[in-house]
C-alpha cells in the first residue's frame, strides 16, 4: 500500500471498510482491523500469519491512490495449499469506490460459500454518504482519532465537522464526532461540561436516527449508555450492534460489558472472550480500542 501523506488515510480507510464489510457477514469469522493491519506493518509471510492466527483463507492485495484515481488489486487464497481462488485488478475513479468494494466482498464470499443470498451484503442502507468530500473527511477524522493525542483529537473534530458540512445526512460522520468528543472527555482533552455531554448525545442520537443499520452508531450509543450507567439501554444498543456486525471485537466487547452490568455474567464473559479471539492482544499491549488490557 502506498503511504504518501495525501493518500495514506484514504488507502487505510478503504481497507478498513473492506474489513468491516467482511465482518458483517454472519456466515464467516474474520480477524479484527488491528490484527489485519499488524500483518502489513510486521511483514508476516502468509505461512507465519496462518500459523499465528489459524486462518483458513486470506484476502490480500494493494491499494494505490493516484490523484482522483484508485488502483486496487486483490486475491483470495486458501491457506492449506496456498492456491489462489479468485483475484482481480480494478482502476477506478474515487467516486466508484463503494461499487468496487461491493464487488470484492461479493466475489470473495461467493467463492467461499457459493452463490447464496446474504442479507448482510445489502449495502444500500449502509453507504455513509454520496459525497466523496464527506467520505474523505470522515476517513481523515477516523485516522486522526486513532492517533490518541490531544492535537489529533482536535484535528479529528475539525475534519469531521467538514464531513458533516459536506453532507449533514452522513450518519457515520455524526457517530464518529460523538466518539471523538467522548475520547476528548475521557482523556481530559476538553473540560467535562454539560454542553460537551449534550453534544455527544446529540450526535450519536442523530447518527442512529439517520441510519438504523449503522452498527458503529449503535456500538457508540451503547458506550454512551454505559458511561451514563443506563445499563439496560446499553444492552439493547449493544445487542443491535452485534446483530448488525457479529465479528467486530469492539462490538462484542461493549455488548459483553453491558451484559455483565445487567448481571448476565456467563453470557457477558462469552462475548468478552470472543472479543479477545477476534482481536488477540500481544503481551504488554492493548486491544485496538485501547480499553481492555
Amino acid at each position: 500500500m502506498n503511504k504518501d501523506d495525501d493518500g495514506a488515510f484514504l488507502v487505510d480507510g478503504i481497507v478498513e471498510d473492506l474489513i468491516t464489510e467482511f465482518s458483517m457477514i454472519k456466515e464467516i469469522e474474520i480477524l479484527s482491523r488491528q490484527t489485519c493491519f499488524d500483518y502489513r506493518n510486521k511483514n508476516y509471510s502468509l505461512e507465519e500469519y496462518k500459523d499465528k492466527f489459524d486462518v483458513d483463507y486470506i484476502v490480500s492485495g494493494s491499494v494505490r491512490s493516484l490523484n482522483e484515481r484508485l488502483r486496487i488489486s486483490v486475491e483470495l487464497s486458501e491457506m492449506d495449499e496456498g492456491n489462489i481462488i479468485w483475484g482481480n485488478k480494478f482502476e477506478l475513479d474515487k467516486d466508484d469506490i463503494f461499487d468496487v468494494q461491493d464487488e470484492i466482498v461479493r466475489k470473495t464470499i461467493i467463492s467461499l460459500l457459493g452463490n447464496i443470498e446474504l442479507q448482510s451484503l445489502e449495502r444500500a442502507n449502509r453507504i455513509p454518504t454520496d459525497s466523496m468530500t464527506s467520505y474523505e473527511c470522515l476517513l481523515k477524522g477516523k485516522d486522526y482519532h486513532h492517533r490518541f493525542t490531544k492535537e489529533d483529537n482536535q484535528k479529528a473534530l475539525d475534519v469531521l465537522e467538514k464531513a458533516i458540512q459536506a453532507d449533514e445526512h452522513n450518519s457515520q460522520a455524526h457517530a464518529w464526532k460523538a466518539c471523538v468528543l467522548g475520547q476528548a472527555l475521557g482523556r481530559g482533552y476538553l473540560d467535562n461540561t454539560d454542553q460537551l455531554v449534550e453534544d455527544i448525545i446529540f450526535h450519536i442520537d442523530l447518527a442512529v436516527k439517520l441510519n438504523k443499520n449503522d452498527f458503529e452508531a449503535h456500538r457508540m450509543l451503547a458506550e454512551v449508555h454505559l458511561s451514563m450507567h443506563s445499563f439496560e439501554e446499553a444492552k439493547l444498543s449493544g445487542m443491535r450492534a452485534f446483530q448488525l456486525n457479529p465479528n467486530d471485537p469492539r462490538v462484542t466487547s461493549v455488548y459483553g460489558e453491558a451484559l455483565l452490568r445487567n448481571h448476565q455474567v456467563d453470557e457477558g464473559i462469552d462475548f468478552l472472550l470472543k472479543a479477545y479471539e477476534l482481536d488477540p492482544i500481544p503481551q504488554g499491549q492493548t486491544t485496538s480500542d485501547r480499553r481492555v488490557s
